[in-house]
């Protein structure tokens, strides 16, 4: 009548049967349990056991033989709680290790995908997903200050956004590129943080290195404007590892 319940809490389909014939009796043998139910006799001795084990029957001796009798079905809420914190015990242990399983499946099953746009549209298509994703924003400036000016206000605006969100920022200048680094400089801020690529590493940048969540983004700056935007866990880590190193190398 209630096995589908017993068998929720955790019993076995033939616990829960063994459960609900000791309610009817007041106590049997594993020989007995099988001539009343369709567990078999082999199969009763480990059925009465594995219940005494979970602690919803006593096992005693009765005229020489091991008898059972059931326990009050309070037992079975006492087994059915402990096994909730064994699960959620388990779930957070899971968690603990979820970083690295899906790195060995995203890295098993990358499949990149691209897209790419011409003109400012582009880069405002790429402030949009950035947004949406929600992830940290890293961000690598071109040397190319005089095309900077020309998409002031889609950066200002993309920016203040960013801060109002709250969503960390990491900006990183070529060290040469001053207007770069005033201009993304008056946005500092706890979520916002602007540093010069050390002189040592002074090499030309004509696009734009965007990285976010699983996705990177380069935009030249060199002619007209265009971005290629790309989907990749594996890219993408690579570019921020890249990032980082340049960032502590500061």
């Amino acid at each position: 009548m209630h096995k589908k319940i017993l068998e929720s809490v955790g019993l076995t389909s033939n616990e829960a049967i063994a459960y609900e014939k000791l309610l009817s009796y007041e106590d049997l043998t594993p020989p007995e349990l099988a001539d009343i139910s369709a567990i078999t006799r082999t199969n009763s001795y480990a059925v009465l056991q594995s219940l005494k084990e979970k602690g919803v029957v006593t096992e005693y001796e009765k005229r020489g033989k091991l008898t059972y009798r059931a326990n009050s079905p309070e037992s079975l809420k006492t087994y059915a709680n402990m096994n909730l914190r064994e699960h959620k015990n388990n779930v957070r242990q899971l968690e603990t290790c979820m970083p690295n399983l899906n790195s060995k499946y995203d890295i098993l099953t990358d499949k990149i995908g691209s897209r790419s746009y011409d003109g400012i549209e582009g880069l405002n298509t790429v402030f949009e997903d950035v947004l949406r994703e929600k992830h940290n924003f890293y961000l690598i400036t071109a040397n190319f200050e005089s095309k900077r000016k020309s998409v002031l206000q889609n950066y200002s605006e993309f920016i203040e956004t960013l801060k109002v969100r709250g969503i960390k920022t990491s900006v990183l200048v070529p060290h040469d590129a001053d207007f770069n680094f005033k201009f993304f400089s008056k946005f500092a801020s706890d979520k916002l943080e602007v540093k010069r690529i050390p002189k040592e590493y002074a090499f030309e940048l004509g696009s734009e290195i965007i990285i976010y969540g699983n996705n990177i983004a380069l935009v030249s700056l060199k002619n007209d404007f265009h971005t290629v935007q790309i989907d990749s866990r594996d890219i993408a880590q690579t570019l921020k590892t890249l990032f980082m190193a340049f960032w502590h190398a500061n």
